[in-house]
């Protein structure tokens, strides 16, 4: 099968959304009849979750060449593992390359654009067709191929495939864009929450009778790398602190933004009040920031009205909570290999949550970072004693950390092979991978396509002399490996 049919079948793998969020049903309907009929064994899984706000139709994929029988006790098979789940497609409008719809893939310069193209759906299909190859040869053991569905949520599909026990693999091969290097090593991410609780009374607007809605655009980007965006959150709250610090009373009902596991925030906002007599000056300060600053697209102002009815402000000193937490994350994320991204601002009844996203490179433990901010989280509770503020870890996802093994050395020699580089190093992101090493399965990442500034960002894109690199190799690593 030549690259062009590859190309002509991920072109409707493309057109099916399996945004996170929204769940991979219909794309692991598709992607199954295909590895049918390339004379694959299948087997789907919906993966139950509990998650808020995220669709119930999370669904992984297996297939599988050989042997299908599994025994808990004896290790066999090589498996190859793709996540099937996409980022969302960010601002629709900057998708110039695929004509302002990141579904419709497109080919142009020699790459190939659309959404998914590089964080795994067309590398399964350029596994699935190496596989093909091997459909009427005799293995020594099976080769797997799995679609996972959660990866940007957590990786819920490749802990729920693994506590299935419905494969024990030898050895796995997870897919990442790694640019066509061999990455021995991963970084880990670990999801936590500051919740801070506090009274609410509903009073009358006592003089603060203007209100103004800020809102705050940024530019999304993957988590792990925040550093190719621009965290709407942090510049809600960093505008807001010039604002006080201008002179202006600022009281707020509403602060909120954010809200995707795996994304740089792309927008927040807040509702503000203010007195009457300041209103006129803040509009002005407000469009002379914007041309003394040139962020002219970074905020929008709206005016509105207040009622007749009391207002619940939202305490002062909550505001400085969020402040000294922004310094702190900020302060982490410039240290060498760390982030730490607030990534969702969510307010309720007398509760306001901020949750955030920490990278780590393979060596480093959560543990000291958690005593920090926890450090921090008290010293908060002393000085504001009306606020109950609490740290939550809710879930991590391991660092894979290199060892030499024999698999690492096969793939090696491999790559070496086709020629391709060899040299184990360290996946800038965290993956699938380290949730496999830890139930002891040699592991290694490798996939076509790059990840910085390309994945989780409009115009995401493949090259395609890197697919065909990538399905010489598979071809290659299945005969060392299976025959």
């Amino acid at each position: 099968m030549s690259v062009k049919r590859l190309l002509d079948e991920a072109r409707r793998f493309i057109q099916i959304q399996s945004v996170s969020q929204e769940g991979t049903e219909e794309l692991v309907g598709y992607a199954e009849s295909l590895l049918q009929m390339r004379g694959l064994q299948t087997k789907t899984q919906q993966v139950t979750h509990s998650l808020e706000g995220v669709s119930k139709r999370q669904f992984n994929l297996l297939g599988t060449l050989g042997d299908p029988l599994v025994d808990r006790k004896i290790r066999t098979g090589l498996l190859f593992v793709n996540h099937l789940d996409t980022c969302p497609p960010g601002d629709i409008k900057e998708w110039a390359s695929t004509g302002l719809d990141p579904l419709a893939m497109t080919l142009k310069d020699g790459s190939v654009f659309g959404l998914g193209v590089a964080s795994g759906k067309i590398d399964f299909l350029c596994r699935a067709q190496a596989i093909q190859k091997f459909r009427n040869r005799k293995l020594k053991m099976p080769v797997y191929l799995a679609g996972i569905s959660g990866s940007e949520l957590g990786m819920l599909g490749t802990t729920f495939l693994l506590q299935s026990h419905a494969l024990n693999p030898r050895y796995v091969l997870v897919g990442e864009p790694t640019g066509g290097a061999l990455m021995t090593a991963t970084a880990s991410l670990v999801l936590a929450k500051v919740s801070v609780q506090y009274s609410t009374i509903e009073k009358g607007v006592r003089g603060y009778n203007r209100k103004v809605i800020l809102r705050s655009k940024g530019n999304a980007a993957h988590i792990a790398r925040p550093q190719d965006g621009k965290n709407a959150i942090d510049q809600l709250i960093d505008f807001i602190k010039v604002c006080m610090d201008s002179g202006f009373e600022l009281r707020m009902t509403k602060m909120d933004g954010g809200g995707i596991i795996n994304q740089v925030p792309q927008g927040a906002s807040a509702e503000i009040h203010l007195a009457s007599h300041q209103l006129e000056d803040f509009k002005a300060f407000f469009n002379e920031f914007h041309l003394s600053t040139n962020q002219k697209d970074a905020f929008e102002l709206e005016l509105g009205t207040v009622g007749d009815s009391g207002i619940a402000f939202l305490p002062q000193e909550l505001f400085a909570c969020l402040l000294e937490l922004r310094h702190e994350f900020g302060s982490i994320s410039a240290e060498d290999r760390k982030s730490a991204v607030a990534y969702r601002l969510f307010q309720s009844t007398g509760r306001t949550e901020l949750w955030v996203g920490a990278s780590l490179a393979p060596h480093d433990a959560f543990d000291h970072l958690e005593a920090r901010i926890k450090k921090v989280t008290k010293a908060l509770c002393d000085q504001y004693p009306h606020l109950n503020i609490q740290f939550d870890r809710m879930r991590e996802v391991p660092a894979l950390k290199a060892q030499s093994d024999t698999w690492t050395e096969t793939v090696q020699r491999v790559l070496e092979s086709v020629g391709l580089p060899s040299e184990g190093q360290v996946f800038p992101s965290y993956s699938q991978a380290g949730i496999f090493a830890q139930k002891d399965c040699p592991t290694v990442v490798w996939g076509p396509g790059d990840l910085p500034k390309n994945v989780g960002l409009e115009n995401e894109k493949i090259a395609i002399q890197d697919l065909e690199k990538a399905l010489a190799f598979y071809e290659k690593l299945i005969e060392a490996t299976c025959l």
